[in-house]
């Protein structure tokens, strides 16, 4: 089948080089041919990308070899200038960028640098987002930040230079509620994902884990648990339990109370807690759980073996160390939370902040913990 002419809005080459009659005998041809290509180039180079000519037109202009034209072409493409598609044409790139499929959309993802790294969930969400985006045509642009920065006007300028038409924040900061409104005011579509109805009048999804929560409860005291202990850190910004999850631990008849661990003595209050085969642990904190793993990852694996223990995500642990330990853990369904938002975004959805839509963890109980260890 022959190939489709492929259409051009260039000068001939006799135009552009009127008195080449021919490389001299002690002229490198090479050489020659591809200074003149670069000649070309910045004649005929407009602000888009175009086609240029082909190689067998340059080797027959030129008199050269059809192998002394592709490795001229070679060179321009190492140069940046052209684009060879094998057994297709020879693109010469525009001045300005432009892209080759305009996206309907650019959307930002920023991503605090520690907990993307820490929480294996934090990473699955944001690959699965950024595919199903780009199953609608949306091109995801990752902002990663630092904790201290987000409060920060200089994040917000951050943010609009990547000319960002829409922002889907996992867990968005309370401290950037202004700067939040600042990107609303630049015509910027925000959209929140967290655990905790948030104070701003923007598009949201709430997690919710008390019906988890609920069903972990009955089913550990029909199981012989009678108390609970809940695990905080010195640097814990939460020193109280949920109000319907405290009331659920009353009506299943099981104590709870609160225990600090202290930085020096972490693994002994781990090894006393592992004692206690009635008592069932609450680790809810996250970066309390990045910080065992961490520094006392032996006392924490010996604990998911001996009691009873809930996470609310993934141990950021190797899978070799988390073989044949179990513990019961809150799940949520990334990858449909991904794809329902992305869905939502590329149907032009805008639901009613006041009733926002809501996505329930499960409670899974005595998982294999390997199957949810770090990726790398």
């Amino acid at each position: 089948m022959a190939r489709k002419p492929v259409p051009r809005q260039l000068p001939a080459l006799a135009a552009l080089h009127p008195r080449f009659h021919g490389f001299r005998a002690t002229e490198h041809n090479l050489a020659a041919l591809t200074h003149l290509l670069r000649r070309t180039v910045d004649r005929v180079r407009a602000a888009e990308t175009r086609h240029f000519y082909s190689q067998w037109e340059v080797a027959r202009f030129f008199g050269v070899s059809r192998r002394t034209a592709q490795l001229a072409y070679k060179q321009l493409e190492r140069e940046g200038l052209l684009t060879c598609v094998r057994g297709s044409a020879t693109h010469l790139h525009g001045r300005k960028p432009q892209p080759r499929y305009p996206p309907r959309a650019v959307v930002g993802l920023p991503a605090w640098l520690r907990g993307f790294y820490s929480f294996p969930d934090w990473r699955r969400f944001h690959i699965a987002l950024e595919e199903q985006l780009r199953r609608h045509n949306f091109v995801a642009d990752f902002v990663f930040y630092h904790g201290a920065e987000v409060g920060l006007p200089d994040f917000a300028e951050r943010l609009l230079a990547h000319h960002l038409d829409v922002v889907i924040w996992l867990y968005p900061t309370p401290g950037f509620l202004q700067n939040l409104h600042l990107l609303a005011d630049r015509g910027v579509r925000v959209i929140g994902i967290a655990d905790t109805p948030q104070l701003f009048p923007f598009q949201q999804y709430l997690l919710g884990n008390e019906r988890a929560y609920a069903r972990a409860i009955h089913a550990w005291a029909r199981a012989g648990v009678r108390a609970v202990t809940v695990l905080r850190s010195q640097e814990s910004r939460t020193w109280s339990i949920n109000r319907r999850i405290q009331e659920c631990l009353e009506h299943a008849g099981l104590s709870c109370s609160l225990a600090c661990l202290s930085d020096t003595h972490a693994e002994s209050d781990l090894a006393a807690l592992a004692q206690d085969r009635s008592r069932g642990v609450f680790l809810d904190e996250d970066m309390l759980c990045v910080e065992l793993c961490r520094t006392a990852s032996q006392a924490l694996l010996e604990l998911f073996r001996r009691a009873r223990v809930l996470v609310t995500r993934p141990v950021n642990l190797p899978a070799d160390l988390l073989r044949g330990v179990h513990f019961d853990l809150l799940h949520y369904d990334w990858a449909r939370i991904a794809r329902r938002v992305a869905d939502d975004l590329a149907a032009g959805a805008t639901p009613d902040p006041q009733h926002s839509t809501r996505f329930e963890a499960r409670w899974l109980p005595q998982v294999d913990a390997s199957a949810f260890a770090q990726e790398f």
